[in-house]
C-alpha cells in the first residue's frame, strides 16, 4: 500500500500590530502644521475650539466618474491638537463665512434622521466664530 506524503505549512493569521498608540500632539508656539492633521473624531471629542487654517480641496475618487472635490481645513484645538475638519452640508457656512486665523468652535450634536431608508443619517453640528 502506497502512502502519500502530506506536507502542510501552517500560516499565521495574526497580523503584527504596531505598539504606537494614538497620542495628542501640540506644536510649540510659532509652529504651523505642514501636513494634513488627523481627522477630527467628533464622537470621541464632540467639541473643538481653536484657530482655523486656510481651506483647501481634496480630490476624492480621482479618475472615476464619481470624482469630486471636498474642502478641508485644520482647527488647532488646545486640548487635542490639530485636527482636520471635512466640509459637509451642516458645516458649509463655517467654511464659507470664516477665514484663516479666525477662532472657531464646532460642536457635534449627534445624528439626524435619514431622508430615505437605507441612507446614512446626517451628522448635526453647531458652529460659531469668535468675535
Amino acid at each position: 500500500m502506497a502512502k502519500s506524503k502530506v506536507t502542510s505549512k501552517s500560516k499565521s493569521n495574526t497580523k503584527s500590530k504596531s505598539n504606537t498608540k494614538s497620542k495628542t500632539h501640540t506644536l510649540p508656539a510659532g509652529y504651523k502644521t505642514i501636513e494634513r492633521a488627523p481627522n477630527w473624531d467628533a464622537v470621541k471629542h464632540p467639541v473643538i475650539e481653536g484657530v482655523r487654517s486656510s481651506v483647501h480641496s481634496v480630490i476624492l475618487n480621482k479618475g472615476k466618474k464619481d470624482e469630486r472635490a471636498v474642502s478641508v481645513m485644520t482647527v488647532s484645538d488646545e486640548t487635542i491638537g490639530d485636527v482636520t475638519v471635512w466640509e459637509s452640508g451642516m458645516l458649509a457656512d463655517l467654511f464659507s463665512r470664516t477665514k484663516e486665523g479666525d477662532t472657531v468652535r464646532i460642536e457635534y450634536l449627534g445624528e439626524g434622521k435619514a431622508a430615505k431608508p437605507g441612507q446614512n443619517p446626517p451628522k448635526l453640528f453647531s458652529a460659531a466664530v469668535k468675535e
